[in-house]
């Protein structure tokens, strides 16, 4: 890192983390005072869950990823102005979408996909250029969220019907199988080394997990396009219980005296119960 670079740019866990935290306090504070009409201001359609989603969830996915591909590719970690230029366009775009009623929507599209695009580009360049095989697939779903958010900004346009409901379907579960991927890495490797220092020879074992990656994949196409047929019942259903035995074998109750990694067996217990609600809902 250069000596010159400010502390706040010089890990990207750094900027988003801090910027996340207060994103979600405000934009809550913002949607309760524009639904209770304290506040009038014209939002786009589903701008709640497209900030969610492209706003703080890919904001979180931006310092997570960007400060581990480091560690992933043994290349230096993102930093200084390139760390800013990424930091600029998440502002923008998160300035644009607040301003769509007053400026062109073509416009907000523009600025909305300068991050995504942004963040696609940067961590690529480290993981090919570190010739981390195994994050490849990590670049590829970042790609597809940004041809979802593109297809968002097309059903806005009004170009594509519907394109921004499905948009959103899209991007929730293309996040999910980010969570699911880094999460069935470093939750049972964490616990592992965990429970070694403190003497334990039982360790997580984790499995199904490209069956669980499969189910993913189908029950996120399902859900987004066939919503209430039962075979998105049926997939959702399959995807709990794999996902749910997966975590079962992770000896996450072993850990619960370390706060900070049995939080995140708790963490990731919501994705089984999440896909066990979705499949009840169908039926």
């Amino acid at each position: 890192m250069d000596t010159k670079t400010p502390v706040l740019l010089s890990y990207s866990f750094r900027p988003f983390f801090l910027l996340n935290g207060i994103f979600a306090i405000l934009v809550i504070l913002l949607w309760m005072l524009t639904l209770h009409g304290t506040i009038s201001i014209k939002l786009p359609a589903y701008w709640h869950a497209h900030e969610m989603l492209v706003g703080f969830a890919m904001a979180a996915i931006a310092g997570f990823s960007l400060t581990a591909v480091a560690n992933w590719t043994g290349r230096p970690p993102v930093s200084s102005k390139p760390l800013a230029w990424l930091v600029f366009s998440w502002l923008l775009g998160r300035l644009a979408m607040l301003s769509a009623g007053f400026i062109p929507a073509e416009l907000v599209a523009v600025l909305d996909l300068l991050f995504p695009l942004s963040l696609c580009v940067l961590l690529g360049r480290e993981i090919f250029a570190g010739g981390s095989r195994r994050n490849y697939q990590l670049v590829l779903i970042l790609a597809v969220l940004l041809v979802a958010n593109a297809f968002y900004h097309l059903g806005i346009l009004q170009l594509v019907s519907n394109a921004d409901k499905f948009a959103i379907y899209l991007l929730v579960h293309g996040i999910l199988l980010l969570v699911i991927i880094i999460g069935g890495r470093i939750i049972p490797l964490f616990t592992a080394n965990w429970l070694r220092k403190q003497g334990h020879t039982s360790l997580p074992i984790n499995q199904l997990s490209h069956i669980g990656l499969l189910l993913t994949v189908l029950t996120g196409l399902a859900a987004t396009f066939i919503p209430a047929h039962p075979v998105t019942g049926v997939l959702a259903i399959l995807a709990s219980l794999v996902h749910g035995f997966k975590l079962s074998r992770w000896r996450g109750w072993a850990c619960r005296r370390n706060p900070l990694l049995f939080i995140l067996h708790v963490a990731y217990a919501w994705i089984p119960i999440g896909y066990l609600l979705m499949g009840l809902a169908v039926f």
